[in-house]
């Protein structure tokens, strides 16, 4: 509630009392049986008439009321949309303001903005990140895609499937869309796209750069859609590129569903015989694949629990 919305109400409250103490005073003037020893004053209202509050009360009221309404009239707080835009400044700039280093508390601080990630921030990344160029922001991108929601898609859609995007660009949003980092780490599902999924399915089959490539399949990563994960799926069994299979199990930890985790199953089953699926993720005899099939596996059981 604002402070306005919160003025208005006490008023209101504050009048609603004064009226019931009126209305209460004059229940017991009216109501109340008289002493034995006295005799009842004598009316002094003529048939029909109304009671009504003494000239000062009276004046207090109306002076309530037009305070009301100056309250009301005032301009509105500032909108969530700007303060919002702040906010998502004040993000981009602790990133980099603090290292842990140099003064851990200060930096837990500034990384605890992290927190306020999510589809109302994403319009302002995104407008940070276009007013940016011609310089490639990661950071600006990775917010965006942590935050999330369908203003999300457009610019994605720009960097990977508009021709005049410099391939710098498409390069940087690839290694971005298939990070390690928080922001990264804390994405969620985009709205339904079959646009976004047929622009990363394209890309896939199209381009020979490898960080394109793992861009599609962070794109893929973004759709929780059967397309997407039997692209990811069919990608597991037919390519042989270390990467590009590790990367494809990456998206499906985020879009993956039951089936996904039986399929996975299977897959390890068939495909690495000798892994242990209790092994330890960073065990350096782990081949890229198999530590990115164990994470897979572990994210997914974690939200499809066995009954």
């Amino acid at each position: 509630m604002n402070r306005n919305a919160g003025a208005v109400g006490l008023g209101a409250l504050f009048l609603g009392l004064l009226a019931g103490y009126f209305v209460g005073r004059q229940a017991r003037t009216e109501g109340a049986p008289t002493e034995p020893s006295r005799a009842a004053p004598p009316a002094t209202r003529s048939e029909g008439s109304t009671t009504r509050p003494s000239g000062a009360e009276s004046e207090e009221v109306l002076r309530l009321r037009r305070r009301i309404s100056e309250l009301e009239a005032r301009p509105k707080a500032v909108p969530p949309t700007e303060d919002l835009a702040r906010l998502a400044l004040d993000i981009r700039k602790a990133i980099n303001a603090t290292h842990f280093e140099e003064d851990p508390r200060a930096w837990c601080r500034e990384m605890a903005l992290l927190g306020n990630l999510g589809p109302g921030l994403t319009p302002h990344f995104v407008r940070l990140y276009r007013a940016s160029r011609p310089k490639f922001d990661s950071v600006l991108l990775e917010l965006a895609i942590g935050s999330g929601g369908p203003d999300l898609a457009p610019l994605l859609k720009d960097i990977f499937g508009n021709p005049g995007t410099p391939e710098g660009e498409r390069v940087m949003a690839g290694v971005t869309l298939t990070g390690e980092g928080i922001p990264s780490r804390m994405q969620t599902p985009l709205p339904p796209d079959p646009e976004l999924t047929e622009l990363a399915v394209r890309t896939l089959a199209t381009s020979t750069n490898g960080f394109e490539q793992s861009g599609a399949l962070g794109l893929l990563g973004l759709q929780a859609t059967d397309a997407s994960r039997e692209t990811l799926r069919s990608l597991l069994i037919r390519d042989k590129t270390q990467g590009l299979r590790a990367g494809a199990l990456q998206a499906l930890s985020r879009v993956g569903d039951r089936p996904t985790l039986d399929f996975l199953r299977s897959y390890a089953s068939s495909s690495f015989p000798q892994l242990s699926l209790k092994a330890d993720v960073r065990d350096e005899k782990l081949t890229r694949v198999e530590r990115a099939l164990l994470r897979t596996l572990r994210d997914l059981e974690r939200k499809f629990p066995d009954q």
